[in-house]
């Protein structure tokens, strides 16, 4: 056991550890796909390794799981949409078992693993200091500790809980587009940036500046709500742990 815990995202290193095990084979002119599973976990278990050697002093680790059910897809069924058009990696089921086999893991219902990290993270379930290990800037909405395994160079970051709300509230203009759902029409960071301006509480103030963009744009405060729930990634205050149900986010 150490002082530290390393919040790891586990999706993304399901598909580069599959994709890169996966073995072409030429039967009578036709190419079959089959994949190398010795060779999958391998590379899984390098894969995460590599990751813990970029963190000094050694860490505790929790790979965080997606569940097969998504509670935004229940929101907008939209979301997500364009990945049905991408194929899954072959053998996901059989390394997501491998991995819950063994490393220590989490998986919340109807949760995606960024937001069973945020509920890890900003919770006193873990001893110590966390560290959210992942690419994914969406993340950088949950306030704490952060490391992006893909620029080390950048090292640790320390997320507040303003730059969080920050965060969360540009993506609910922007929307996104790897996830399919739209945000504010016709807004991009720069205008985002200028909605959210840069004076006043941000933590107060971001809300109604954001819902005042959506409103003239012609749509409601409702239209800007279902945005920001698809946006927020979940945090500790948004889980119920006895009945280990999540919350929807809403303004204060």
């Amino acid at each position: 056991m150490t002082d530290k815990t390393v919040l790891l995202d586990g999706d993304v290193l399901f598909y580069k550890a599959l994709f890169a095990a996966e073995e072409a084979l030429d039967i009578d002119g036709e190419l079959n796909l089959s994949v190398n599973m010795d060779k999958a976990t391998a590379l899984y278990h390098n894969l995460v390794a590599n990751i813990m050697d970029l963190i000094p002093g050694g860490a505790d680790l929790i790979v965080a799981i997606s569940d097969e059910k998504n509670f935004r897809k229940e929101l907008y069924p939209d979301y997500k949409k364009n990945r049905t058009s991408h194929r899954k990696p072959i053998g996901l089921p059989a390394l997501k078992r491998f991995v819950r086999d063994n490393y220590t893991t989490a998986t919340k219902e109807r949760l995606e693993a960024d937001d069973t990290l945020g509920i890890l993270a900003t919770s006193d379930l873990i001893q110590g200091r966390t560290l959210i290990v992942s690419t994914d800037k969406d993340l950088r909405q949950v306030p704490g500790n952060h490391f992006n395994p893909d620029k080390p160079e950048e090292g640790v970051r320390l997320v507040s809980e303003a730059q969080g709300v920050l965060q969360h509230m540009m993506q609910t203009l922007m929307g996104d587009s790897t996830d399919c759902y739209p945000g504010c029409p016709g807004v991009g960071i720069v205008g985002a940036l200028k909605v959210l301006g840069s004076d006043g509480d941000v933590i107060t103030a971001a809300w109604p500046r954001v819902v005042l963009a959506y409103e003239k744009k012609g749509l409601t405060a409702d239209d800007a709500l279902l945005q920001a729930r698809l946006a927020k990634i979940l945090t500790s205050e948004l889980y119920d742990f006895k009945n280990k149900e999540h919350r929807l986010w809403t303004p204060a």
